[in-house]
C-alpha cells in the first residue's frame, strides 16, 4: 500500500542455486553455518506493513471482523513481533511459490504451534502456514505486500 512504512523488510540477499559439489569445496565445509537467504517471491522483495497486520488480525485471528468457520486462526497470544517471525520463516522456507487464483503469489510452508485449521476442516492444531504476498511490487518502495497469511488446513 503507498505511504505506509513497512514494518518489517526482509534485508537479506535471495538464495542463489546451488554450486555443484566438484566446484564448491570451501564453501559448504561440514558443520559450518550457512548465511540466511530469502526465497523471495517474482515480484521481489516482501514488506510487512500495519495495513497488512491488521488485516490479518481482522481475517485470522479470534474476535477478528472477518472471521468465520473457513478460516485458520492464530492463536491470540501471537504478536506482530510473531507475525515478522512467521514471515521470515516462510521466506527462508525453499518451497516453490505458486500464483493462486487470485493471481497473487502463495506458499504453504511448515509452522506450528501458532493457530488452528479452520472450524471446517475440524480444526485442531495447525502445523502449516499460508503466505499471500501481491504479485507486484509496491510503486513507492518497491517491496511486494503481504496480502495476507494464516494457519492451513494442511
Amino acid at each position: 500500500m503507498a505511504g505506509v512504512a513497512p514494518l518489517f523488510a526482509p534485508t537479506s540477499q535471495p538464495c542463489a542455486a546451488a554450486p555443484a559439489a566438484a566446484t564448491d569445496t570451501a564453501a559448504h565445509t561440514p558443520g559450518a553455518a550457512l548465511a540466511a537467504c530469502y526465497n523471495y517471491p517474482p515480484s521481489g522483495n516482501v514488506q510487512l506493513d500495519l495495513k497488512a497486520i491488521n488485516d490479518i488480525r481482522d481475517y485470522h485471528f479470534p474476535g477478528g471482523s472477518h472471521v468465520d468457520n473457513s478460516k485458520g486462526l492464530f492463536l491470540p497470544t501471537v504478536t506482530n513481533r510473531d507475525l515478522a517471525k512467521i514471515l521470515d520463516t516462510g521466506l527462508q522456507d525453499s518451497r516453490p511459490w505458486a500464483l493462486n487464483a487470485n493471481n497473487y503469489y502463495e506458499k504453504t510452508f511448515a509452522y506450528s504451534g501458532v493457530g488452528t485449521k479452520s472450524a471446517q476442516a475440524g480444526g485442531g492444531p495447525s502445523n502449516t502456514i499460508t503466505l499471500v504476498v501481491a504479485k507486484f511490487g509496491d510503486e513507492d518502495t518497491g517491496l511486494a505486500d503481504v496480502i495476507t497469511m494464516y494457519p492451513a488446513n494442511a
